[in-house]
C-alpha cells in the first residue's frame, strides 16, 4: 500500500511466506514466514551536505520465520555514489543457533560460514540485538567509522568442533557477539568430553581473512 508522490510518502508492505534476496550481501536467501513494514519516504539533507537525498524510513517492523521473529527499524539514504548510507536495528527474543550462519555476510570468508553451519549445531539464543549503521561502501567498517554487530546470550548451544581434531563443548551457556570483522563464543559454563567446564572463548579476529584456522 502506497500513499504519497515522488517527493514524500508513506507505505504499508504486508508479505507471507515469501524471501529476501540480498545475493551482494549474504550467500544465502532470508526464508520469510511473514514480513510487516511500515514506513514512509522523503528527501533530506545528510549530515554535512547542502543536497537533498532519498531516504526511506522504516517506522517499525517485524519479520517471522521459522528461525527466528525479529522487530526491526531503520532508514536507509541515498548517496552520490555507492549504494548509499543504512542504520537498522534489529531485536529478538529468540533465535535457533543453527540458522546462523545463514546471516554471515558475504565479505567474510567461506571458511566461517561453513564453520558455523557445521559447528553451531543446536541450542537458541535469546535477547538478540542487531545494529548496521554507516556508508555500506565501508562495510563491514573495519578501518572507518560504522557498527555491525549481533549480539546474543546462549542457552543450551552445542559447538560440535572447535578445529579438526578438537572436540567441541554441548550444554553451553554464554553469548555470541559479531563485531564488525571479530566473532567471539564464550561458553561460561558448558561440557567438554563429560566434564564440566567453564569461561572458554572462541575467536576468529578477523572474518576478511582468508586464513584462519
Amino acid at each position: 500500500q502506497l500513499n504519497g508522490n515522488e517527493r514524500s510518502g508513506e507505505f504499508r508492505l504486508n508479505v507471507k511466506d515469501g524471501a529476501l534476496h540480498l545475493p551482494t550481501a549474504l550467500t544465502e536467501s532470508i526464508e520469510l514466514g511473514r514480513l510487516d513494514l511500515a514506513g514512509g519516504w522523503s528527501y533530506e539533507k545528510p549530515k554535512g551536505s547542502a543536497q537533498d537525498a532519498l531516504t526511506v524510513r522504516i517506522g517499525s517492523g517485524h519479520a517471522v520465520n521459522p528461525y527466528v521473529s525479529a522487530d526491526v527499524s531503520g532508514y536507509w539514504q541515498a548517496r552520490p555514489a555507492g549504494p548509499g548510507y543504512l542504520d537498522v536495528r534489529a531485536q529478538a527474543k529468540r533465535a535457533q543457533l543453527d540458522a546462523v550462519w545463514r546471516y554471515i555476510p558475504i565479505v567474510a570468508t567461506e571458511y566461517v560460514s561453513t564453520w558455523l553451519h557445521e559447528s553451531l549445531t543446536s541450542g537458541r539464543g535469546e535477547d538478540l540485538h542487531f545494529q548496521l549503521t554507516g556508508d555500506l561502501t565501508q562495510f563491514p567498517f573495519n578501518k572507518s567509522p560504522g557498527v555491525f554487530r549481533l549480539e546474543s546470550k546462549l542457552v543450551d548451544a552445542k559447538l560440535e568442533t572447535f578445529a579438526p581434531g578438537w572436540p567441541g563443548v554441548s550444554a553451553i551457556q554464554g553469548s555470541f557477539v559479531l563485531d564488525r570483522q571479530r566473532m567471539t563464543i564464550r561458553a561460561e559454563r558448558g561440557r567438554y568430553q563429560g566434564a564440566a567446564v567453564r569461561d572458554v572463548k572462541v575467536e576468529i579476529p578477523d572474518l576478511m581473512e582468508h586464513d584462519n584456522p
